[in-house]
């Protein structure tokens, strides 16, 4: 998971809460809704164009804006910008995600445990999680008890171990650690090249920061 530092609020955003707080049909409401876009491009730059959850490019199925506490569960969630992020696939493109794995808020649907869910708001939520080689994300070394529950719950609730996931992980890690040997052992190539995994709409940058580290 990636931290999600959310910049000022969208003005439409802004209009919005402030003439409807707390919906009494978050669906209706949020529906007929007009700044979506608008929250689209404000989110975009901060989230680095990646899902905060899984950290695939928005761009490689589409994105929709996830509630990170459903609006079914908290109404005043419903225009809340600290509440909104940019998730992994849009509608239209579930039935070829659906062959391989749906995850993140599509598969969670209305899911949330206000003690365990791990928010992307959060500043360390990168530090629940490790990722084996093989793809597979686990409960981070050094964890609590309850940290560990938290990241197990994220883990199972959010299927980021589903076989797409897994399969793209492992086969990022292994490409960046190929064309790593091809570079050698010029540290000015591999920080040009780390730099460039590191850019807006590259996937997986805490993989990227277990395996490799900042630059």
């Amino acid at each position: 998971m990636m931290p999600v530092n959310h910049p000022a609020v969208p003005p439409l955003l802004a209009a919005a809460f402030v003439a409807n707080p707390a919906p009494a049909n978050p669906t209706n409401a949020w529906n007929g809704f007009g700044g979506k876009t608008e929250i689209t491009i404000a989110l975009d730059p901060v989230q680095r164009g990646i899902c905060p959850f899984c950290e695939v490019s928005l761009k490689t199925w589409g994105c929709h804006i996830d509630h990170l506490e459903p609006k079914s569960i908290n109404h005043g969630g419903t225009f809340r910008f600290d509440n909104l992020v940019l998730c992994c696939i849009h509608s239209s493109q579930l039935a070829k995600t659906n062959l391989d794995g749906t995850s993140c808020g599509h598969f969670r649907g209305n899911t949330f445990d206000p003690i365990l869910f791990i928010l992307p708001t959060e500043a360390n939520c990168s530090n629940f999680f490790s990722c084996k080689q093989n793809g597979e994300l686990q409960p981070a070394a050094g964890l609590s008890q309850a940290e560990r529950d938290r990241a197990d719950y994220m883990i199972r609730e959010l299927n980021f171990n589903c076989r797409r996931l897994k399969r793209r992980r492992r086969d990022w890690i292994l490409a960046i650690q190929k064309d790593m040997v091809e570079i050698g052992s010029d540290p000015a190539m591999q920080r040009w090249y780390l730099q460039d995994c590191l850019s807006h709409g590259k996937p997986f940058l805490t993989v990227i920061q277990e395996y490799f580290g900042w630059i």
